[in-house]
């Protein structure tokens, strides 16, 4: 008897322990809120506003240079921009970094080739991770072309899947 009830609180602490762990590392925004709007300087020295970009598909992807499951998924990101990005695709990348030398050596070997890179180097305290409300990387918004947030941390396929409209 005693061993069956160990047991049903061990299940117990798993739940509670999972359900805690997706709460803390899921952003803090919800499907078909308003994206927060935000200005950025991207990688050429432009100044940017996000929601000029309203009327495509947005891909938020926070990432770091030191995150390895971010850099392992690099090639995922890269593949999925080649194959969306005369769509009606952006992808907008938000470094969380605190190097400016080792973020910008990670988009160039990495093969980011889009233009909308953006980091402040104030790592999670930067205002645009406290807005989306990010605790942990990799993370993903999609934004659809109304500017709202279309999903959370949505996997590729999902994503290619949205926005052809399937």
């Amino acid at each position: 008897m005693n061993s069956k009830v160990y047991w049903i609180l061990f299940l117990v602490a798993i739940v509670i322990a999972v359900v805690i762990r997706y709460k803390y590392v899921s952003p803090d925004v919800s499907n078909e809120e308003i994206a927060p709007d935000f200005e950025y300087v991207d990688l050429d020295g432009k100044a940017c506003r996000f929601s000029d970009n309203k009327g495509s598909w947005i891909l938020l992807d926070f990432w770091g240079s030191w995150c390895g499951p971010c850099r392992a998924e690099t090639s995922d990101v890269v593949s999925l921009y080649d194959n969306l990005k005369n769509e009606n695709f952006k992808i907008v990348s938000i470094g969380i970094e605190s190097s400016e030398p080792r973020w910008k050596a990670a988009i160039k070997h990495d093969g980011m080739e889009w233009k909308d890179h953006f980091c402040d180097f104030q790592m999670f305290e930067s205002p645009i991770a406290k807005q989306y409300g990010i605790r942990s990387i990799p993370a993903k918004i999609l934004i659809n072309p109304d500017g709202k947030i279309q999903e959370v941390n949505p996997s590729f396929e999902q994503i290619k899947s949205l926005v052809r409209g399937k």
